[in-house]
């Protein structure tokens, strides 16, 4: 039986996305573009990933820069599943440049934008007997995805947390460094914070949370785009000494009456991003070069 992508139906959900970035600086190789040459087209990415199930298996198939991301999110939103997804900090080797070739050739000086170096991405599980929210089935298949991702040569290593039951990220925990070796990291959203308890708005908690995250993990986290009437009416009452800001994170996460999950992504530029989103868009502004940092 011949292979024909379906697309899922996917219930309706709220997702805070992360993104963060970081100062490093990739140097672009612009000898054969200075030549006269002319740069390869940009590879065309997928906007989501397709399932198919037939025989008692799941076949999940992704195209993008970040391709683990866009497979959980199909198969979380097929099952129902609650999944957040964090990026490993990655190393200049795990970056491509994302100019478009036009504004290249124009610009043969000018700093160009970057994306993740990934690509196409496909995985297969066995259905269980109970594929809901919470059940054994859920770390099964969430571990052979990660497992087929580390076979694939796509950038980074994750790892599956369970984070509390019912809830589960795939956390970034190794990258490239500038020698192609795969350096092992901690994730940041295991970095210990203080926060004062006091009620606020779930808006006004997830921008302290990313201030005292920036100050204590040397990134540049800021708290970006939300829902904003959904997290500015939802009042918390929270806080604690030296917990992992994804503890934190996860308490106003549950106290929202919409699903959230959160998506945490380094970003190739020096520039501080706003990070935290409640919108299902998971691409960036565009930069003054034509492209995009992905």
């Amino acid at each position: 039986m011949g292979y024909v992508p379906s697309v899922p139906r996917f219930p309706m959900s709220t997702f805070f996305e992360v993104y963060i970035r970081f100062a490093w600086i990739l140097l672009l190789s612009l000898g054969t573009l200075v030549m006269g040459q002319v740069a390869p087209p940009r590879p065309k990415f997928w906007d989501h990933a397709t399932i198919e199930q037939r025989d008692g298996r799941a076949w999940v198939r992704a195209n993008d820069p970040r391709p683990l991301e866009q497979a959980t999110e199909a198969i979380a939103k097929s099952y129902g599943w609650v999944v957040d997804y964090e990026d490993p900090p990655y190393g200049p080797a795990d970056w491509v440049d994302n100019t478009d070739p036009a504004w290249r050739k124009a610009h043969p000086t000018e700093k160009g934008v970057h994306r993740v170096a990934g690509g196409m991405f496909e995985a297969d599980f066995p259905l269980g007997s109970d594929m809901s929210a919470g059940s054994p089935d859920e770390e099964r298949v969430l571990d052979k995805v990660v497992a087929d991702y580390a076979a694939s040569g796509n950038p980074g290593q994750f790892e599956v947390k369970k984070e509390i039951a019912g809830r589960y990220a795939l956390v970034g925990v190794g990258a490239k460094d500038s020698n192609g070796r795969v350096k092992r990291s901690a994730p940041v959203l295991d970095t210990r914070i203080s926060l004062a308890r006091e009620e606020r708005s779930a808006a006004d908690t997830i921008n302290l949370i990313a201030r005292l995250l920036s100050a204590k993990s040397g990134y540049n986290i800021e708290a970006g785009w939300m829902a904003v009437n959904l997290l500015n009416q939802t009042r918390v009452n929270l806080g604690g000494s030296e917990q992992p800001a994804r503890e934190l994170l996860m308490q106003v996460a549950s106290a929202t009456r919409f699903l959230m999950t959160w998506r945490l992504r380094y970003d190739s530029t020096g520039r501080v991003e706003r990070t935290f989103s409640a919108s299902k868009s998971r691409r960036g502004p565009r930069r003054r070069a034509r492209g995009r940092n992905r």
